[in-house]
């Protein structure tokens, strides 16, 4: 049973990240060099996640996830540039801000899980989630998303220094992501 589960929890990981990661290129098609940079990244990344479901425990994997952290910075640098180039709010800015905001928790949750993979005594597993304890990428994208929005309900909790640090700089992205694109696209609406 947990076997079945397990496997298609990494499917669904899989087919899920491979519509993000083909939106991301098609997003960026337009500029050639962009393009080819997006599937230089794209295609390495996906083979990592392939690689992970397999064989979690692989050493290749650790090496390969990092194509992930930079393709997913690839893409909230072009879709971030393109937000504030907009002078006049649109639904096109608005969802570029808030794919950008969700890409940012991706982009964290995936460093998250990098580092763990590399140190896993980076993050403890506090009392709710002691019987279960951190087993894949989703725990990260949780942790993510709690610490980007500072909900921080405290099951997760950063233990080394790069990881406190990670949430550290996760927090102060969110914080002041929110009121910097907010400010900008309220300004943009005045005029």
């Amino acid at each position: 049973m947990a076997s079945s589960f397990k496997i298609a929890n990494g499917l669904l990981t899989l087919a899920l990240l491979l519509i993000v990661f083909g939106v991301g290129v098609w997003a960026m098609w337009k500029n050639v060099r962009v393009r080819i940079a997006a599937l230089v990244l794209a295609i390495p990344s996906l083979a990592a996640w392939v690689v992970d479901a397999i064989d979690p425990s692989g050493t290749a994997v650790k090496a390969l996830l990092i194509f992930s952290v930079l393709f997913f910075s690839l893409a909230i640098v072009r879709v971030l540039r393109r937000v504030l180039l907009i002078t006049t709010v649109n639904e096109d800015s608005l969802y570029g801000a808030g794919s950008v905001y969700l890409m940012i928790g991706l982009l964290y949750s995936m460093l998250y899980y990098v580092l763990w993979k590399n140190v896993p005594q980076a993050f403890y597993a506090g009392v709710p989630l002691a019987a279960a304890k951190l087993t894949g990428w989703h725990d990260f994208v949780y942790f993510s998303f709690t610490t980007l929005a500072t909900v921080g309900y405290g099951d997760v909790t950063p233990v080394g220094g790069l990881a406190r640090s990670l949430a550290i700089l996760e927090v102060i992205t969110g914080v002041f992501f929110v009121a910097v694109i907010i400010a900008r696209l309220v300004t943009s609406y005045r005029r």
